[in-house]
């Protein structure tokens, strides 16, 4: 049996894309999670066009926040956020182009990590800074 999913460092992706066959491996699977960092830009573009490209984030409090599969594969280096994350982008300092990631705590089936970690808080997360919001 052949996995569906991969889960691994974009160095290691760079290195799978420039091996000879490394595109054909690498299209066998559904998707490929990364995280930390986006791979090289022509890696992410080749690796992009034959298998979903994943990036994952995530924090000690909150573990792994959800995002969703991208429907357009062009946009693997972007975060698509699941509704059930709770995930708001709230400007910083009144500068649109800075915003900082607050998990915001939903009521119902929903499983958020962080406020299992601290349930007394209403919003979490790994206040993430992210400029250059197009």
């Amino acid at each position: 049996m052949k996995p569906s999913f991969v889960a691994c460092v974009p160095s290691l992706l760079e290195d799978v894309c420039n091996l000879r066959d490394g595109l054909d491996v690498l299209s066998e699977v559904q998707g490929i999670i990364y995280g930390g960092a986006p791979p090289a830009k022509s890696c992410g573009n080749k690796i992009s066009k034959v298998a979903a490209l994943i990036n994952a984030t995530g924090s000690t409090e909150a573990f792994s926040i959800s995002t969703l599969l991208l429907t357009d594969s062009h946009d693997w280096e972007y975060f698509e956020w699941s509704p059930h994350a709770g995930v708001v982008m709230e400007p910083l300092d009144g500068d649109p182009s800075v915003a900082e990631l607050v998990i915001e705590k939903i009521q119902g089936p929903t499983y958020q990590y962080v406020f299992q970690n601290f349930p007394d808080l209403d919003q979490g997360g790994p206040k993430t800074s992210i400029s250059n919001i197009p």
